[in-house]
């Protein structure tokens, strides 16, 4: 016979995030936006329960692992987790459709959220990341004239820490946004958005782990004007 545990947790609660966005003309060609969102550190309620069960092992898939009876299980537990107090913080300036450059701030503290036993006490997360966009000429008739060309850098300073360590995370990003072809209406805003993200993540320090990563992203904005009625027919 085999034993099989079967640890179910049902979580329930309400949370509450908020923000707000401001946009400013601060010249006849460069817009300044601001914003910010954060949320409560809300309290949601946790009941865990377990279930026992006896199996008969089967070298037939189909029949393996069936439960044959359950054993007494323990009364289910409950306990109230506290979600961490988070802010973040952006601002872009924009020059048309010409170049954009922007910045986001993040903190998160996850002091009081309950660990399980045996678990290392969770800290505070602060993060940054900066990037920007460049389009050499909007108006040109010329392909890569009309291309955007991205760049960005982000770094983020985990709340969890091992053997005296903070698993840290940062890395580069590269963009492109290639404009679709035009169509019989004209020139159309659909685009390819191609990116690459070349990063690492943790230490070597302490005999921890250190993982290098590349993440390839393609994406597709389907952003099109029909039903236009023509001047002239």
């Amino acid at each position: 016979m085999n034993t099989k545990l079967q640890e179910t947790r049902l979580i329930r609660g309400l949370t509450v995030d908020y923000g707000v966005q401001y946009s400013l003309a601060v010249s006849r060609k460069h817009n300044l936006t601001i914003g910010y969102s954060g949320s409560l550190n809300n309290t949601v309620k946790e009941t865990t329960s377990q279930l026992i069960t006896r199996t008969q092992p089967s070298l037939d898939p189909d029949y393996e692992n069936v439960p044959l009876d359950s054993l007494p299980q323990a009364p289910a537990t409950k306990r109230n987790i506290n979600l961490p107090l988070k802010h973040n913080v952006g601002i872009t300036l924009s020059k048309g459709y010409s170049w954009m450059i922007g910045a986001d701030f993040k903190y998160a503290d996850w002091s009081y959220y309950q660990t399980r036993v045996g678990e290392n006490a969770l800290g505070k997360n602060y993060g940054f990341a900066i990037g920007g966009q460049f389009k050499p000429d909007p108006t040109s008739l010329k392909y890569w004239d009309i291309v955007d060309y991205r760049l960005g850098f982000r770094y983020n300073q985990g709340h969890i820490t091992t053997s005296q360590q903070r698993i840290n995370d940062m890395a580069i990003t590269v963009g492109l946004g290639l404009p679709l072809p035009e169509t019989n209406f004209g020139r159309t805003s659909s685009r390819i958005n191609i990116s690459a993200e070349i990063g690492q993540q943790g230490t070597l320090r302490n005999n921890l782990v250190r993982e290098r990563y590349i993440n390839i992203n393609i994406g597709f904005n389907i952003n099109d004007l029909w039903f236009q009625r023509r001047s002239y027919d």
